[in-house]
């Protein structure tokens, strides 16, 4: 009887802390199952065209819902509405059956917007809302995803920042004989970059020695000594963002692009395949390089077809003559990149950061604009016999102490860069940044 009574008791206490969960954070179910309580993500769902994601259902009150946009895409305009009428529509046939008002979402920058144009990840408040649905209006190429999730506050935070593309560049050999900065790290034109972790170390060639290192958040670029840019890599290869092609684009031998607009680039110089327009591979995207009399719409290409779009071929049998095509995916061949291949950049997406990370050699850069130092410590550098002193070792937001905000740098010009002030002699820095972007 006892051990009924416990197992009763457990029951009853676990209801109890699922409704106090619901009370403080919304719970958001797709209405197609109602019954579905999700931990994390309720509901991922992709489009290639205008449409609705959703609608979704709300439990609970006083809090945002977390919409995680993300894909290769072109031309997105998709907006958020809310209603607090009751009852549960199945589809988004029946959104007529409910009154809609449109809701701003909040950027991960904490700005206001009344659309959602660009990857990234929004919140919502449906505080008092019984449903809310993300209406596509606009897309002109590419899929977009999204997935939609309720507020957990802190701990909702901190693992919904795996949803960020998350970029990371380590270096080694650098002989610090800078005499201001040794390295660091600059913000992007397009994108947030937020800093997560830099951890630094050294080795001495003649006697282990220490040196006084600072990070210095600056508002100004380095400029002159002689600089090196580090090649950053994607924590996920899916994680894409748009580039125009340059003479100083680092693309990774092996890796996959996709091109976006051609320019007058000679894109098969880098790894792209002319292909036959009579041999389309059913289900491959292609890019159209010119039209000839080829009945482009009837195999994919929508109903005004032109050269520099980017279709998905659909196996209809090709008629006319005359269209060339390449394939939109390519494997970059390590091809030197030239002004001459590049001739008027075209734009492609690949998982390349947007930030830069650059080291320095000589005798340093002269040093932007200092704002202040951000963190300060004793790099020790062993003798090579001597290996094994731990790295100086920096966390901040969600794996720091205490769930502080990250170093966010916004624009080309917020830089955060590690100086010695001065050489360290005899001594070569390996180093290590990660960082998110949104």
């Amino acid at each position: 009887m006892k051990r009924h009574t416990n197992i009763l008791f457990g029951a009853v206490l676990t209801l109890f802390c699922q409704i106090v969960l619901a009370i403080g954070n919304p719970v958001i179910v797709p209405f197609s199952n109602p019954t579905f309580i999700p931990s994390n993500t309720s509901a991922t769902a992709s489009l290639s065209t205008t449409g609705v994601f959703g609608p979704y259902q709300v439990y609970g009150n006083d809090a945002n819902a977390r919409i995680n946009v993300s894909g290769v895409f072109q031309g997105l305009v998709a907006t958020v509405y809310v209603t607090s009428d009751s009852g549960q529509a199945t589809q988004s046939t029946q959104l007529s059956n409910y009154n809609w008002v449109q809701a701003p979402v909040t950027t991960n920058q904490g700005q206001f917007a009344n659309t959602i144009t660009t990857p990234g990840m929004y919140s919502v408040n449906v505080s008092g809302a019984s449903a809310f649905y993300v209406n596509v209006t606009s897309l002109s190429t590419g899929t977009v995803n999204a997935s939609v999730s309720e507020g957990l506050d802190d701990y909702f935070d901190a693992t919904f920042m795996g949803t960020r593309q998350t970029y990371h560049a380590d270096f080694g050999g650098l002989a610090l004989t800078s005499t201001t900065d040794y390295f660091g790290i600059c913000g992007s034109a397009t994108r947030t970059v937020s800093i997560s972790h830099i951890e630094f170390n050294a080795t001495n060639s003649s006697a282990s020695a220490s040196k006084y290192v600072r990070m210095v958040l600056r508002s100004t670029v380095d400029t002159g000594g002689t600089p090196s840019n580090v090649v950053g890599i994607a924590s996920d290869l899916n994680d894409t963002n748009q580039f125009t092609l340059s003479t100083s684009s680092p693309l990774i031998t092996g890796n996959t692009y996709t091109i976006m607009t051609l320019g007058t680039t000679t894109w098969t110089s880098l790894g792209a395949t002319a292909t036959s327009i009579g041999s389309l591979v059913n289900g491959t995207n292609y890019i159209i390089t010119a039209l000839g009399t080829t009945n482009f719409s009837a195999i994919g290409a929508g109903s005004s077809p032109a050269v520099g779009q980017t279709f998905t071929y659909n196996g209809v049998t090709v008629t006319g003559s005359g269209g060339t095509v390449l394939t939109s995916n390519f494997v970059y061949n390590g091809a030197t990149i030239t002004s001459g291949i590049v001739n008027t950049a075209g734009t492609f997406y690949g998982s390349l950061p947007t930030a830069t990370v650059t080291t320095y050699t000589g005798t340093g850069p002269t040093v932007g604009t200092s704002v202040g130092n951000i963190r300060s410590g004793v790099l020790n550098a062993p003798v090579a016999a001597a290996l094994g002193v731990p790295p100086l070792s920096w966390d901040f937001g969600a794996q720091s102490r205490n769930f502080a905000k990250e170093v966010t740098l916004r624009g080309v010009n917020q830089c955060l860069y590690i100086t010695g002030g001065g050489s360290f002699a005899n001594s070569t820095g390996y180093g290590a940044i990660e960082w998110t972007e949104y």
